[in-house]
C-alpha cells in the first residue's frame, strides 16, 4: 500500500480527491484540516486501489483454516475483529424472508445475513469525504465506495 499514510502532505495536491461540503444548495469546497485533527477518525489517506489491496488482506482471514498464517497479523486476529461485543437486534433487508441479526464489535458493524452469512460493514468520513465498505468474507466479496463530500452516507448504494 505505497499510496497510503497518515499526513495528506505526502501525497501531491494534483493526485487528491478536492473535497466539498452541500452548503445552501451548492457544492462548496471543504478546507483539508491539518493531520492530527482527525486521527481518532482515522485520518487515513489512502486510494481505491490500495483500499482494495487492504480488504483483498482482511477477506484472506477467511474461512479459517490449518495452514501456517504468513502475514505480520495472525488470520485468527483479524477474525477475531469479528466477534460481536454489542447486539444491536434483528432487521429486514430485501424482503421480509430475510432477516438478519446484527452486533457491534470492534468498530465494525456484524451482521448473520439470511443469504451473505457474516456481513461486516463500516462507515467514515471527516470533513470533504464519507465511505463506506462492505465484506462478504463467506461469499468472497467486498463493496465499498469513497465520496468526497463532507460524511456522504454511501451504505444504500454500497448494499
Amino acid at each position: 500500500m505505497k499510496n497510503s499514510g497518515l499526513d495528506i502532505h505526502d501525497f501531491p495536491s494534483e493526485q487528491r480527491a478536492i473535497g466539498y461540503q452541500w452548503i445552501n444548495n451548492a457544492y462548496k469546497n471543504e478546507l483539508i484540516l491539518e493531520s492530527g485533527a482527525f486521527d481518532p477518525l482515522g485520518d487515513m489517506w489512502t486510494t481505491a486501489e490500495n483500499y482494495g489491496q487492504y480488504l483483498s488482506w482482511m477477506m484472506a482471514a477467511w474461512p479459517a483454516r490449518d495452514e501456517r498464517a504468513t502475514g505480520a497479523i495472525a488470520r485468527s486476529a483479524v477474525r477475531s475483529m469479528t466477534e460481536t461485543v454489542h447486539m444491536m437486534g434483528a432487521y429486514t433487508v430485501g424482503g421480509a424472508d430475510c432477516e438478519s441479526a446484527a452486533g457491534y464489535a470492534m468498530g465494525l458493524a456484524i451482521s448473520d445475513h439470511c443469504k451473505l452469512g457474516l456481513v461486516i460493514g463500516h462507515g467514515g468520513g471527516f470533513p470533504g469525504y464519507g465511505s463506506y465498505v462492505l465484506m462478504a468474507p463467506e461469499k468472497g466479496f467486498a463493496v465499498f465506495a469513497f465520496t468526497n463530500n463532507t460524511y456522504a452516507s454511501v451504505q444504500s448504494s454500497v448494499w
